[in-house]
């Protein structure tokens, strides 16, 4: 599986509940060769190590859930791991997830509390 693929599984997944604020972020997926002015675009616009999946719904405990997605023995990089600290640091439910199955799990526990 590629990490766009579980990107779309998990997406389709937060479809099912309207009444979740979220949004996903397209660092994860392919979207097919860019033109300069595209990357420029892109470069400006995006910061680097944000996470895929940003969930704005606060519960009990954190201010929102914030995931990084990751396929088979992925590591998150380095900026990657600077956010999801500073991001723990605030508040908010920052998590390394691999599966639908996971990212399932995770869901369902932190929005047992919302």
């Amino acid at each position: 599986m590629k990490e766009q693929d579980l990107h779309n599984s998990i997406v389709d997944y937060l479809n099912l509940y309207p009444h979740i604020l979220w949004t996903s972020t397209l660092g994860g997926i392919f979207l097919g060769k860019r033109n300069f002015r595209q990357k420029a675009i892109i470069k400006k616009h995006y910061k680097k190590g944000v996470p895929d999946l940003l969930i704005f719904e606060p519960n009990e405990k954190y201010n929102g859930l914030m995931v990084e997605l990751k396929v088979k023995y992925n590591k998150p990089s380095k900026h990657q791991q600077i956010w999801l600290a500073n991001l723990s640091a605030r508040g908010y439910k920052a998590v390394l997830c691999y599966s639908l199955e996971e990212f399932i799990e995770i869901f369902t526990n932190y929005s047992k509390t919302i």
